[in-house]
């Protein structure tokens, strides 16, 4: 008995002896943080004004950075503060340049640490500060073996900031491993107009995924220049492209040829119909009103829908729908018209 309470003493305090141990240790784990941002905020107090001195005046650089890691360190927040404040291109360019001149070398190194959170830490900071003198080390990692995916992403990002033509080739390069959808959207709405003009006029050379996705941001950007384009992609060869021209168009509101829409309206497929009529419904075109009165009598529940959906975008859309629903001969419209007068109330 005696022998269990001494055992039951040894082993409190032996828990007490390393909970001790512990605190000590978070104790001064605590005041090593403290006097590390209280270095760091010394030395911003001395380089934030150089910067901002060479930003407004263009002084010279070579006081501001003489590779100690701290100041690289205070150097790269306050160079990503700046750059999200700085509005004129003078500026930005002087951010930019800065940025090239400062960064170049340790993040040349630091891009190929052992350590995956500085790799992408350091590849964040490239794209944020736009560091134009690091494109072709990117391209160089990108062809380097089993990359963590995310990193992957990450400099796919960075080379449609730094050189889109390159990610042009890269992308339509057979050879290379095709990207997820979700990637290439992201690289699209990343180039500027003038590039994704470029992407749109090379599109029939694309792998399939990457046209489907050019055909999604037309849609989103909305722009009438984008217009014979999609009008050409209605005739396309394939399905899935005649549906996402169709819901471009659904998206601009706007068509050139309205018998290109009445025309996919018979389609074979239920999709592509369906998507003819949304089109219709979102442009509101007089002579589409009869097109749609038909397609109430669809044997696609869907088609049926999105045409009440469109016929209601009308004036007299909501008069048709009580029209169908007293006295057309089909049950389904009927049964689809009352649905959406029901709803409309």
């Amino acid at each position: 008995m005696i022998t269990a309470f001494y055992w039951m003493l040894y082993i409190c305090g032996g828990i007490v002896a390393i909970l001790f141990v512990i605190y000590i240790y978070l104790l001064s784990q605590k005041a090593i943080d403290n006097a590390k941002k209280r270095r760091l905020a010394v030395r911003r107090e001395r380089l934030e004004p150089l910067v901002l001195s060479y930003l407004k005046e263009g002084e010279s650089y070579r006081s501001i950075y003489h590779g100690d890691v701290d100041d690289l360190k205070v150097l790269k927040d306050v160079m990503h503060e700046y750059s999200q404040l700085v509005s004129s291109v003078d500026q930005q360019g002087r951010v930019q340049e800065l940025a090239a001149r400062i960064f170049t070398e340790p993040f040349r190194k630091m891009m190929r640490a052992r350590r995956y959170s500085t790799r992408m830490n350091t590849l964040f900071a490239i794209e944020e500060l736009r560091i134009y003198t690091l494109r072709y080390d990117v391209q160089e990692r990108l062809e380097t073996p089993n990359l963590e995916p995310l990193e992957v992403h990450q400099l796919y990002r960075i080379m449609a900031v730094l050189d889109p033509d390159e990610l042009l080739e890269m992308l339509v390069d057979p050879n290379r491993e095709p990207l997820p959808n979700f990637m290439y959207r992201e690289l699209l709405l990343k180039i500027d107009e003038e590039m994704f003009w470029t992407f749109v006029e090379r599109m029939d050379g694309f792998p399939p995924l990457l046209r489907l996705c050019v055909i999604d941001i037309i849609g989103n950007k909305r722009d009438f220049r984008y217009l014979d384009t999609l009008d050409h992609l209605l005739d396309s060869e394939q399905a899935e492209e005649r549906i996402r021209a169709l819901k471009a168009l659904a998206r601009i509101g706007y068509v050139r040829d309205s018998q290109h829409l009445i025309q996919r309206a018979t389609a074979e497929s239920w999709p592509e119909r369906m998507m003819a009529v949304k089109a219709m419904g979102a442009i509101a075109r007089e002579e589409f009103i009869s097109v749609l009165q038909n397609a109430m009598r669809d044997s696609s529940w869907w088609v049926r829908t999105a045409s009440a959906q469109g016929l209601l975008r009308y004036p007299n859309g909501p008069q048709i729908l009580r029209t169908i629903a007293e006295t057309d001969e089909d049950r389904f419209a009927r049964d689809m018209a009352r649905e959406w007068l029901e709803a409309r109330q």
